[in-house]
């Protein structure tokens, strides 16, 4: 055999072998995103469960008990990320995600490319895949979302759904768990996937050779059974096919750690290592909406997630790393409020029973059972009875003991969720023309969400010490926390994209972030 014959059957067998991560690397990693978590939210979150147990957070005592400390504070490397995209200061969450994922910047609203929209990158996950590397995806959204989607689509649109799952089940990852698929069928999956006449997600996923698990029994057996390509999808699933609340949860339903539980063990059936990505994505729904304990009630389960990684990492500390951060800030939250000066009262949260998502649906039923007329006359129609005990449950505000003040401001809310009708002033707000939204009047007052719900929400965070600023995402820096191998890297402050690039190295990855697919 002539040589430049050899060399050609020499480099056709190693293209067909894994690219191989260094051996000094990290064999097992995690990365934990927050979706809309910022510094403020963790603290905000460690200072409810604080008071949840009865210590008093404006005492120094009652912030000292480390047991009641959460599970991130323990990690011994802390950094800062800025978190804007190619052509926004303050990102979404497709762009936040790409850099994330593939360690380069894009333009909002775009997924795993560049800003022009011309070539496809890499991400982390793939990167792993392709090292041999089992790879799994946990979030409590939709598995098309966008913070998902950054680590294996390729899209110049988030809204591109159905595209969007269709790259996820071509990708080969071993696991996908959590929420389930906003398009669950649709016509458009017949020519997205020609190889079969299906336009349902569970056909394609069926023929990519996954099962799907969505019983409770099942994604709980998975711990103890781990299984080759898995879809766990939770058998109970709130609005845009994502996991409820946690203060919605069902008692008996798997949460964020039981689906991290399930990918850790079938990402473990070999020793391949591994790369897993889980989203608390809820977070960043309850800040849109303001809602502080929905909000701090996702943080915690969160945060229950990360502590499996880090029992985890107690039997592996020498080949696993840990990396927890957000993809941006939500809601503007700040611990403080002009009308409760110094003080604080976390506890009071704890009386909200029921998420903005679920007290809107129970507004939106006593609105139809009223059936008020057209038009509808506000003076007339004051929050009843019916309505001060659906509050005084949900929220433990009692209507008629509050100021005058606040009970004007729950009787225009009520007025805004029975009528219909904006909200208007003499003149639209000057200086807030510019944005996704008209930003008039109304949009400043109530962020396009149930006008009541979102007042109580206000109401109930303001007496907790809590405030908002916006109902949109902010700039504000995040912090990146990290532990294992590797962990002395994510130290100082820097860029978004730097957090792929440095997984990347403690990975032992040989490429250089961002990798064009192809190369």
């Amino acid at each position: 055999m002539r040589i430049s014959s050899l060399l050609r059957t020499v480099a056709a067998v190693l293209a067909l072998i894994p690219l191989c991560a260094s051996a000094d690397g990290a064999k097992y990693v995690f990365l934990f995103i927050g979706d809309g978590m910022s510094a403020t939210q963790l603290y905000a979150a460690e200072c409810y469960r604080r008071a949840l147990s009865g210590a008093d957070t404006d005492s120094a005592a009652g912030r000292a008990d480390g047991a009641l400390s959460l599970n991130v504070d323990a990690f011994p490397v802390r950094g800062m990320q800025r978190t804007g995209s190619y052509n926004h200061l303050i990102t979404d969450s497709a762009a936040a995600g790409t850099a994330l994922a593939c360690g380069a910047k894009t333009n909002s609203g775009t997924l795993g490319m560049d800003p022009a929209g011309t070539q496809r990158w890499k991400s982390l996950a793939v990167l792993a895949k392709e090292t041999g590397r089992r790879v799994g995806i946990v979030t409590s959204v939709s598995l098309d979302h966008a913070t998902p989607a950054a680590f294996y689509a390729n899209v110049s649109s988030r809204g591109s759904y159905e595209e969007i799952a269709v790259q996820a089940l071509e990708s080969g990852f071993d696991f996908f768990g959590g929420g389930s698929w906003l398009k669950a069928q649709s016509e458009a999956y017949r020519s997205l996937y020609p190889k079969i006449a299906s336009d349902k997600v569970a056909d394609i996923a069926a023929d990519e050779g996954y099962t799907t698990v969505a019983s409770c029994e099942g994604i709980r057996a998975l711990a103890a059974h781990p299984a080759d390509k898995v879809i766990c999808s939770a058998p109970v699933l709130a609005g845009g096919s994502a996991l409820p609340f946690s203060v919605d949860r069902p008692q008996d339903q798997p949460d964020l750690a039981a689906f991290t539980d399930a990918a850790i063990a079938c990402l473990t059936k070999d020793d391949r290592g591994f790369f897993l990505m889980v989203e608390g994505g809820k977070i960043d729904w309850a800040c849109h909406a303001n809602d502080a304990a929905g909000a701090l009630g996702d943080v915690l389960a969160f945060d229950k997630a990360v502590g499996r990684a880090v029992a985890f990492y107690k039997a592996h500390p020498e080949e696993t790393l840990i990396v927890v951060t957000g993809d941006h800030e939500t809601g503007g939250l700040s611990i403080g409020f002009a009308g409760r000066g110094y003080d604080t009262s976390f506890a009071r949260l704890a009386a909200q029973k029921v998420s903005y998502e679920v007290f809107t649906q129970t507004v939106d039923a006593y609105r139809r059972a009223k059936a008020f007329p057209t038009p509808y006359d506000a003076p007339a129609n004051n929050i009843d009875a019916q309505m001060k005990s659906l509050i005084l449950k949900n929220y433990g505000i009692d209507v008629d003991t509050l100021p005058q003040y606040r009970r004007d401001l729950l009787e225009a809310a009520y007025d805004r969720s029975m009528s219909g009708t904006p909200a208007t002033g003499t003149e639209v707000p000057t200086g807030y023309l510019k944005g996704d939204h008209s930003s008039t009047l109304d949009y400043l007052t109530y962020g396009g969400y149930d006008a009541l719900t979102l007042e109580l929400d206000h109401q109930l965070a303001r007496e907790a010490g809590l405030s908002w600023t916006s109902f949109a995402h902010t700039a504000v820096p995040l912090p990146v926390m990290a532990l294992g191998k590797g962990a002395e890297l994510f130290g100082g402050y820097y860029e978004n994209a730097e957090v792929a690039r440095k997984i990347a190295q403690a990975m032992g990855l040989a490429q250089t972030l961002p990798v064009a697919k192809g190369e």
